[in-house]
Formats: C-alpha cells, structure tokens, sequence
C-alpha cells in the first residue's frame, strides 16, 4: 500500500511540475496579459523541475524495487483483540518487527515491506530470493526472542505491488 501511495503521488508531482513547466515556457514565448515571465521569476522555475525529479525518483524506485524480489512471506501475529490490539502489544510488535528487519540485512535475505494492524492481527510484508532461507530464519527469529504470540507465515510467488 506504502509502494503504490508513493508511485501515486510520484506521477501527481511530475504531471504538475509538467504542467507548470509547460505554462512557463508558454508563456515566456507568447506573453499574455495575466502571466508574464520575468528574470526574477528564473529561479523559480527550480521549484516545477524539483517536483518533475521527485516524482520521477519516487516512480522509478518503486517499479525497480517491485521487479527486486521474486517472493513475498507475510507473517501474521495473531493479537489480543479483535481491532488493533493493545497499545503494549503494537509497540512490542514494531520493536521485533525492526529487530526481524535487521536480522533479514544482515544475512542479505531480503527486507521488510511493511505492516498492517487490524481485525486482530498483525501482518509484516517481507520481500525476498530465497523464501526457503528467509522463512528458516524467520521461525528461529520467533523461537530466539521468546515471543509467546501465535504467528503463522504464507508465501506468494508474486511480491504485492
């Protein structure tokens, strides 16, 4: 969901900075009486061609990091109700999400997506190569921390977009 928000607003920023760059030169070639570009306008030129970079950075990362992995694991942690779980609960989640994270890094298996919290549980998105070894890794993760949360752990061929 974080991916496709942010290609979503990559294209909004290079279509206004488009836009504006466009009614820029149009009007710098074909002066009208409501917009007149002057020499102390240049600079702000910079502001259309800073959105049109952002917005293209924001779009090519997400295309390049969706191609990057073949597989996604999504282990979900079941909590104790049947919303979002307690405040405790979500901060102890986020602590051993960002511990399972670097441990992923470290052994160059992949990386976390993201998270979703809702309908009693916790889901932790997880892109990778090698599914087998991160999975391997994942479950010994669990065991060594000593976390006393059911989690079950799924795999899709297809990382989610």
């Amino acid at each position: 969901m974080k991916r496709l928000a942010k290609s979503a607003l990559g294209w909004l920023s290079l279509l206004l900075g488009s836009g504006i760059l466009v009614w820029c030169a149009y009007s710098l070639f074909l002066p009208n009486q409501h917009f007149r570009l002057r020499a102390i306008d240049i600079p702000g030129i910079g502001v259309p061609l800073a959105m049109i970079w952002i917005g293209w950075n924001w779009i090519r990362r997400g295309a390049i990091k969706s191609h990057q992995y073949s597989s996604e694991l999504t282990v979900t942690v079941n909590l104790s109700n049947s919303d979002f779980g307690t405040r405790p609960e979500r901060s102890s989640i986020l602590g051993l999400k960002h511990r399972l994270e670097d441990r992923l890094k470290e052994n160059q298996l992949g990386e976390i997506d993201g998270e979703e919290f809702g309908n009693g549980e916790c889901t932790i998105f997880i892109q990778t190569n090698a599914p087998t070894e991160a999975e391997r890794l994942i479950r010994n993760f669990f065991t060594a921390e000593a976390t006393s949360l059911p989690y079950s752990i799924s795999m899709s061929s297809e990382p989610r977009s």
